[in-house]
C-alpha cells in the first residue's frame, strides 16, 4: 500500500509572517465587498494593505492559484 505523503500534493509550510498578513488581505476585502467592488488587483490590494504587490502574489500563492 502507497503511503499517503506519496501520492497527496506537495505541501509548502506558509511563514509566519504571510499568515500574520492574510487577516489584513481578508478585511480588507471584506470591506471592498461592501462596496460591491467585483475584482481588485494585487496593486490595490498591496496599497490598502501597505505593503508590495509581489509580497502580495507571494502570499496568496500560498494557498493555491486562483484568478489571473
Amino acid at each position: 500500500m502507497t503511503p499517503p505523503e506519496a501520492t497527496s500534493p506537495r505541501r509548502r509550510k506558509i511563514p509566519t509572517a504571510a499568515v500574520n498578513r492574510l487577516p489584513v488581505y481578508l478585511q480588507i476585502l471584506s470591506d471592498l465587498q461592501l462596496t460591491e467592488t467585483t475584482q481588485v488587483s494585487s496593486d490595490q490590494l498591496a496599497a490598502l494593505a501597505n505593503v508590495n504587490a509581489a509580497k502580495v502574489r507571494k502570499d496568496l500563492s500560498y494557498l493555491g492559484t486562483y484568478g489571473t
